[in-house]
């Protein structure tokens, strides 16, 4: 079968080669194949092959004295020149067969195949002289496609479907792992494994083999794909905001977003992680340290399937009681509570909104810390910049504190206004100490826009050389 597979389809591949009368292919589909064969021409045959005569008495003896019932999907294919006499011969011969045989061609099921670039008068004679009609590449044959330009995933398309109606047939919350790994097996091993060795499927149709054998073994489950199709779309989880019409459970997520990514780690392999936003140095996402270039990926560096690691299980996979243990173990109660008071209470966010978004940094609902490791990696050539990203969200931090205490110990009203102007008077202050300017700047817009505009003061100092003196040595 491999051998058929493999010599019908590097003849096909030369079927655009230019002769006279072109180069066809006749694809015959015999009609009940099995119902019709004579037993006496089957006899003939292997007596033509030299069997012999108790190895066909056996065989005559199981078609005669036995009822039973084969479905054979007999398929012929026939390489001619596409000239009317040569057609006329390659049909003589098929009715010859046909009366020895018993079998016969079925003519609405047959067809003939040719190269794109035959003429409509070619194309004419041979529907003529056949009485077959035109098909088009690809075809199958013994369960394989046959084509004359590149291999298209689309031709595979009939095996992955096969694949994926199998495992999605399967209830994976009821299987351990275990279980789901047999099952793939078993499944894997049942494929025309002559497919895969013959033909050279495209990666693409191993890639989706491969994903949805993946998302059967992790149990990803229709709630989570329909998540990310509903707010995801395109876009990395790390790039989605939150916008008001999310349901409770994605706000949910979406709070806790920030602090799972810390213990989220890929194994690059074939390049489906992230090369921004996805942590696989083991040292944080990029886009937390660098600006984001979107046009930047490894994608032509890799050659395997990507792993993500989740760092808080031993075994690298993800359990929601290993999820559990590191919140409890980060202490809820005072980390939830600072969580409120720096970032999601309503005072907390217009102050950082007022400050984050001149800088470049707009408000995020990133877990705390990580919107904090944003300020600190800002990137900025500028000393007087860095000293502003590096200070500007601690005076922030430090001045909802105090409001805090402030409200709940004396009963004072926060302010938003006056956070922000506390906020800009010790940025001024720290400012002043360190550079010696802008002291007497009004407004935040304005004070930014002048460190922006301050270009770094260079001192030349003119270095002379000195010869050594006698009994002292010089260092450089």
């Amino acid at each position: 079968m491999l051998d058929n597979y493999l010599l019908t389809q590097e003849l096909i591949a030369d079927i655009g080669k230019k002769c006279r009368g072109w180069n066809v292919v006749l694809k015959l589909d015999m009609a009940k194949a099995y119902d019709r064969m004579s037993w006496v021409f089957i006899l003939k045959v292997l007596r033509q092959f030299g069997f012999r005569e108790r190895f066909i008495d056996m065989v005559w003896r199981l078609l005669s004295n036995v009822w039973f019932s084969v479905i054979v999907n007999d398929a012929v294919i026939v390489f001619a020149n596409g000239s009317a006499s040569s057609l006329r011969k390659v049909m003589r011969v098929l009715e010859l067969y046909q009366g020895a045989s018993g079998q016969l061609v079925n003519t609405s099921k047959s067809g003939f195949l040719i190269h794109p670039s035959v003429s409509v008068a070619r194309k004419s004679v041979i529907e003529q002289v056949t009485k077959f009609s035109k098909r088009e590449f690809p075809v199958r044959y013994l369960g394989s496609p046959l084509f004359t330009d590149r291999c298209k995933g689309a031709y595979f398309a009939d095996l992955c479907q096969q694949i994926v109606d199998k495992v999605l047939s399967w209830k994976n919350h009821l299987l351990s792992s275990g279980g789901k790994i047999i099952l793939i097996k078993h499944m894997l091993s049942n494929i025309p494994l002559h497919l895969l060795v013959s033909a050279i499927l495209p990666k693409s149709s191993f890639r989706m083999i491969e994903q949805v054998c993946a998302n059967f073994l992790n149990g990803i489950s229709s709630w989570a794909l329909f998540l990310w199709a509903k707010y995801c779309h395109n876009s990395h989880p790390c790039q989605v905001s939150m916008i008001s019409t999310s349901s409770a459970t994605w706000h949910r997520i979406l709070d806790i977003r920030g602090f799972a990514e810390l213990f989220i780690t890929w194994r690059p392999y074939s390049g489906n992680c992230h090369f921004w936003y996805d942590n696989w140095m083991g040292l944080g996402a990029f886009y937390l340290r660098v600006e984001v270039q979107e046009h930047l990926s490894f994608q032509n560096f890799v050659t395997d399937v990507d792993r993500i690691v989740w760092t808080a299980s031993s075994s690298g996979r993800f359990s929601v009681s290993s999820a559990f243990h590191e919140l409890r173990e980060a202490k809820p109660s005072s980390f939830m509570f600072r969580q409120h008071v720096f970032m999601e209470s309503e005072v907390a966010r217009t102050v950082w909104k007022v400050f984050g978004s001149l800088c470049g940094l707009p408000f995020s609902h990133d877990h705390f810390r990580v919107y904090l490791v944003n300020w600190w990696c800002k990137l900025t050539k500028s000393a007087r910049l860095k000293l502003v990203f590096c200070l500007l969200h601690a005076f922030v931090c430090w001045n909802l504190w105090k409001a805090r205490n402030s409200a709940v110990l004396e009963g004072s009203t926060t302010d938003v206004r006056s956070i922000c102007g506390a906020v800009f008077q010790n940025l001024k202050d720290a400012y002043w100490l360190q550079f010696g300017e802008f002291q007497q700047v009004a407004t935040w817009p304005q004070f930014l826009g002048l460190v922006e505009q301050r270009l770094e003061v260079f001192r030349i100092h003119l270095v002379h050389w000195h010869p050594l003196v006698l009994g002292k040595f010089k260092l450089n």
